[in-house]
């Protein structure tokens, strides 16, 4: 299989060390940043470099992945449109709607709009997509195996929940980190030397993510699993969740993030 790559970011990196790990396709690589690319990616990539879709106008590949920022979307794909012959486009980029896609891709050229998190760079992202209807069995597969190797995969039916998904998955590492940022804060101003509060948060949240990866318990089981009556944990959620507060606040937290994804993507269709 032949892929192409375009933009070489964190996430674009991630993608190329997933599928040079995992598959032995011939890959090509367009950035106008060579020196970071191979810092980016190192040895462990296999692939082909170019600087412009310029130097390799009048190639054919099986998928592309565009992974640059959304303000360059529609640049690139009405290059590629006139350079390339692609079967099958993945974007990466957010807020950026299948439509416009469409309108600025050839029209051979069938589209997937897919949502990936940082999390991706360690093999570990949540990412989701959605397809043009036109895509057969056998191309839903081939997509489904290329962004596994980013982490697990969900197609989605309608791409009105792509919105949503960015706000909880896409933006949701932030949240995790400000999360240990916080209590990180909060053991050091108990005396705590700031290092070693980090480690301690860092590896706390580490053991807690791989229980809820290795049980089936949803999470009010595992919280409870952690809680005795009137011990130590108890106390501290008492705080935590005093009232509502911390579920009114993730919930305005979310539907912040979701109607800042909806506006990017008017943006875009605006700008179009």
């Amino acid at each position: 299989m032949n892929i192409l790559l375009i933009g070489c970011g964190n996430m674009g990196a991630a993608m190329a060390v997933g599928i040079s790990r995992d598959y032995d396709y011939d890959l090509v690589i367009v950035d106008p940043d060579l020196q970071r690319v191979r810092q980016q990616v190192g040895a462990s990539v296999a692939a082909e470099l170019a600087s412009n879709l310029s130097e390799i106008s009048g190639r054919a590949f099986d998928l592309c992945i565009v992974a640059v920022k959304p303000n360059l979307v529609q640049a690139t794909a009405r290059q590629m449109a006139q350079l390339l012959t692609v079967s099958l486009t993945v974007s990466i980029a957010a807020g950026i709607d299948i439509a416009s896609l469409r309108s600025w891709s050839s029209p051979a050229t069938k589209i997937v709009r897919a949502m990936p998190n940082l999390a991706a760079s360690v093999g570990q992202s949540m990412t989701v997509a959605v397809a043009e209807p036109s895509l057969s069995r056998e191309e839903r597969t081939t997509v489904k195996t290329i962004l596994e190797t980013a982490g697990r995969f969900a197609w989605l039916e309608d791409e009105a929940f792509i919105d949503p998904v960015t706000a909880v998955a896409g933006s949701g590492p932030a949240y995790v980190f400000a999360f240990a940022q916080y209590l990180a804060a909060a053991a050091s101003s108990l005396g705590l030397e700031d290092t070693f509060a980090a480690e301690l948060v860092r590896q706390t949240l580490i053991g807690a993510a791989g229980l809820m990866e290795r049980t089936e318990s949803s999470f009010p089981q595992l919280k409870a699993a952690v809680t005795s009556p009137g011990g130590t944990t108890e106390a501290g959620l008492s705080a935590l969740e005093s009232g509502t507060a911390l579920a009114d606040l993730l919930q305005a937290c979310v539907a912040k993030a979701a109607a800042r994804a909806a506006a990017l993507r008017t943006e875009a269709a605006t700008r179009a």
